[in-house]
């Protein structure tokens, strides 16, 4: 996380629901009150929100829960407060905010994306465990993990009583081999006067690959690079571990719960809603479109692809066997 807030935060602070609407996160916030009441052992009452801004989510889950609203940014706490004067604000850092006592949940939105570093990532899970209760969840909420980072521009913006707000945004990453990406806005402010002005406003986020977010909700360290150089051993060994991790975490729903539409964003950074099991589909075929690329290249070299598909699987192909192969030891 860097020091210095965006301006959005600060002095501009004032034009954020301009920027983006409270009546926007409906039906996002109902999701994630779904997902915190099917989390917990019995349901929520008490909930905390690590960098809750200018209280968007909160204007409707504040109906289902009891709210403490926790923002590094003074501007955005009093912005909230005008929106939600019912709920608990407190100003803190969701790195190190020790508030001496639990909550039945703690949620944890799009400001997770400000966090840039494993360290600063690690901290923030720790927070959100120290004020867990037994049998209570967390729920983590980033824009992108690595895998489906892409490059992207958007825009929007909404008229006031008085005055309007649009903006443009181009979110880029310099550098691949690091653990940040950029969403650099420009904002078109107009005054009731009708003036116009345009201000600029450099957002750095922070991205890191499925593995460290895993690990570090685990309580164990990456061992993962964003882009790593791997050897096929290790490759290998990798594809395994996240396998029986994803296993972990599919293995305690039940038949009812593949049904349950999911809120999220695209690698273009687009809203859309799916089934849970719309989105295991997705990832057990998308790997297709991958092998195909990997063959596109080996044959463009003169060579000759093995049988990946799923039916030569089931029918036992050398290539594609139903019992997994002997591992290969490691070269000393």
């Amino acid at each position: 996380m860097t020091d210095t807030q965006p301006r959005l935060y600060r002095e501009l602070a004032d034009w954020f629901h301009l920027l983006t609407a409270p009546h926007e996160y409906a039906e996002e916030a109902e999701t994630y009150r779904r997902l915190l009441v099917e989390a917990c052992d019995e349901p929520p009452r008490w909930v905390l929100e690590l960098g809750s801004g200018g209280g968007n989510n909160a204007s409707h889950l504040k109906a289902h829960f009891e709210l403490t609203l926790v923002d590094p940014s003074p501007q955005m706490l009093e912005l909230s407060r005008s929106l939600n004067p019912e709920c608990r604000h407190l100003e803190g850092d969701m790195r190190d905010v020790r508030m001496g006592e639990q909550f039945d949940a703690v949620f944890v939105h799009d400001a997770i994306a400000y966090i840039t570093t494993e360290e600063d990532l690690a901290a923030v899970i720790e927070t959100a465990s120290l004020h867990v209760r037994p049998g209570g969840a967390a729920l983590f909420v980033p824009d992108f993990v690595r895998e489906r980072f892409e490059p992207h521009i958007g825009s929007g913006g909404h008229d006031g009583t008085d005055r309007a707000l649009r903006y443009l945004e181009w979110v880029t990453d310099p550098d691949p081999d690091d653990t940040t990406y950029l969403c650099d806005f420009a904002y078109l402010l107009r005054d009731g006067d009708g003036t116009v002005t345009c201000e600029r406003d450099r957002h750095v986020c922070g991205l890191f690959p499925r593995a460290t977010w895993l690990a570090r909700i685990a309580g164990r360290p990456s061992d993962v690079a964003i882009w790593p150089t791997l050897s096929i051993h290790e490759a290998a060994a990798l594809a395994a571990r996240n396998a029986a991790e994803l296993r972990a975490m599919i293995a305690p729903l039940a038949a009812d719960d593949l049904a349950r539409e999911i809120t999220y964003r695209n690698s273009a950074g687009k809203e859309f809603r799916s089934t849970l099991e719309d989105i295991l589909l997705h990832v057990a075929l998308h790997g297709a479109y991958h092998r195909g690329q990997v063959s596109l290249v080996i044959r463009g070299g003169g060579g000759e692809p093995i049988a990946t598909d799923y039916i030569g699987f089931i029918r036992g192909a050398p290539a594609a066997r139903t019992v997994p192969p002997v591992p290969v030891a490691e070269p000393r």
